[in-house]
C-alpha cells in the first residue's frame, strides 16, 4: 500500500513559503510525462507528494482527496490556486487531482485500479463503474453522494424482465407458406380477385358495478375498479387490406358453425361478384375445408367454395395475417372500454366499421420476401 506523507499544513498554521517550496520540489514539472512517472512511482510504493492529511477528522477512512480541515486559503497557497477561486471548489479539485493520480496508479489484487473510500456520505454503489471511470478528466461529470458518475447504473442486470417470443422451426414448409402469403400481398388490387384476411377475437363482457362519475373542469372521469361479468362474446373480422374494406360480425361463440356462417355470408353477399376469392387464415381447426363439409355437407360445401382459394400462414406465424393488424386497431379505437351486453357491443362495432369503411382505411404491408430472407435466413432449417 502506498505510504501517505503528512503534509506540512498539519504541523504549521499556514506557513505559505515553506509549504509551497517543499511541494514544488516534489511536484512533476513536465506535464503528462512526469505525471505518468509520478503515478508509476506511487504504484511502486514511493511516498506521495500531494498536500493531504493522513486521516480526515470528518470520517474514519483515509482521506487522500481532501486537504484536511484547514482553511481553504491555506491550502490554496500551498497548491498554487488563485485566491479568488478558493470558495468555488478549485482548492478541493486541485487536491483531488493529485490524489486521483495515486488512486489510479495503484493496482488491486484482482488487476483493477484500487479505490479509496469516500470522505463522507454514501459509498460508491457500483465499484466496477467507478473504478473504470474515476479519472481527473471526468471530474466535471461527477456528482451526487459518493461522487458517482452520471451514467453509473444502480443495476446493470434486471433479472425480473421477460420477453415472450414464439417462433417455430423455419422448415421448408414454413418458408413455402410464408412465401405464398407474401407473394399474395404483393399483387396489385383487383376487384375480381380480392385478398381477404380473416381472424377472430374473444372478448369478455363486463359492466360497471357503480355508475361512473363524469368528468368535470380540471377533473377526469372516475370509474369504480369493481366490475360485473356478463359472459363472453366473439368477433369475426374480415379485412381487404388494399381496398380499405372490412366486415366485423359479433357472435356468441366461435365454433365451426359460427365460422362457416360468417364465411358464407361474406361470399354470398359482400363478394358475390368476385370471380376468385383469396382467403388468408391461420391454422385454427375450424378454418379448414372439413368444417364446411361437416356443417353444410360435401355437395353444398363444394358449391360454396368453388371460388375460394385458402392460404394458410405457417404455424406460429399468425403475424403474417393482416387481420391481426385490423383487430389491433379495433381494440384500441372501439373495445377499450367496458361492454356490458352483446347488443351494445354489436352497435359500437357496427358504428366503428361503418366509419372506417367510409374513410377507406387501408393497410400498407411492407414486409417482403427479401426482408424475410434477410431477417430470418440464418434460422432456416433445410
Amino acid at each position: 500500500m502506498s505510504k501517505i506523507m503528512r503534509s506540512p499544513i498539519d504541523d504549521q498554521g499556514c506557513c505559505y513559503a515553506p509549504d509551497r517550496t517543499a511541494l514544488d520540489q516534489q511536484r512533476p514539472q513536465n506535464g503528462g510525462q512526469d505525471a505518468q512517472q509520478g503515478t508509476a512511482s506511487f504504484a511502486r510504493g514511493q511516498p506521495c507528494a500531494c498536500a493531504v492529511v493522513l486521516r480526515s477528522e470528518r470520517s474514519g477512512v483515509p482521506d487522500h482527496g481532501r486537504a484536511g480541515d484547514r482553511e481553504d486559503h491555506c491550502v490554496a497557497h500551498t497548491l498554487g490556486v488563485s485566491g479568488r477561486w478558493t470558495n468555488v471548489g478549485a482548492v478541493r479539485f486541485e487536491a483531488l487531482r493529485w490524489a486521483l493520480q495515486v488512486r489510479h496508479g495503484r493496482r488491486s489484487a484482482g488487476g483493477g485500479a484500487g479505490l479509496f473510500g469516500t470522505s463522507f456520505g454514501a459509498q460508491p454503489l457500483d465499484a466496477d463503474g467507478a473504478r473504470t471511470r474515476y479519472t481527473p478528466r471526468a471530474w466535471p461529470q461527477l456528482h451526487g453522494s459518493g461522487y458517482r458518475a452520471t451514467h453509473t447504473k444502480k443495476n446493470y442486470l434486471k433479472p425480473w424482465r421477460r420477453v415472450m417470443w414464439c417462433i417455430g422451426l423455419l422448415t421448408q414448409e414454413y418458408r413455402r407458406r410464408m412465401y405464398n402469403v407474401l407473394r399474395l400481398y404483393a399483387k396489385p388490387l383487383r376487384a375480381t380477385e380480392p385478398v381477404i384476411c380473416i381472424d377472430e377475437k374473444s372478448l369478455q363482457l363486463v359492466e360497471h358495478s357503480r355508475a361512473p362519475l363524469p368528468m368535470d373542469r380540471g377533473k377526469p372521469a372516475k370509474v369504480d375498479y369493481e366490475y360485473v361479468r356478463k359472459g363472453t362474446s366473439n368477433l369475426f373480422v374480415a379485412v381487404e387490406p388494399k381496398a380499405g374494406r372490412r366486415v366485423v360480425s359479433v357472435t356468441e361463440r366461435r365454433c365451426k358453425v359460427d365460422f362457416v356462417a360468417f364465411v358464407q355470408e361474406l361470399l354470398t353477399n359482400n363478394y358475390a361478384n368476385a370471380r376468385r376469392i383469396h382467403l388468408v387464415l391461420d391454422n385454427l381447426n375450424t378454418h379448414f375445408r372439413k368444417s364446411f363439409e361437416d356443417v353444410l355437407g360435401k355437395t353444398a360445401a363444394d358449391k360454396l367454395l368453388r371460388r375460394v382459394d385458402f392460404h394458410y400462414t405457417p404455424k406460429h406465424a399468425s403475424w403474417l395475417n393482416m387481420a391481426e393488424v385490423e383487430i389491433s386497431v379495433l381494440s384500441r379505437q372501439c373495445l377499450d372500454r367496458r361492454m356490458g351486453s352483446r347488443e351494445f357491443l354489436r352497435d359500437e362495432v357496427d358504428a366503428w366499421q361503418q366509419a372506417r369503411n367510409a374513410q377507406r382505411r387501408t393497410i400498407e404491408w411492407k414486409f417482403t420476401r427479401q426482408d424475410a430472407d434477410e431477417k430470418l435466413g440464418r434460422h432456416y432449417v433445410s
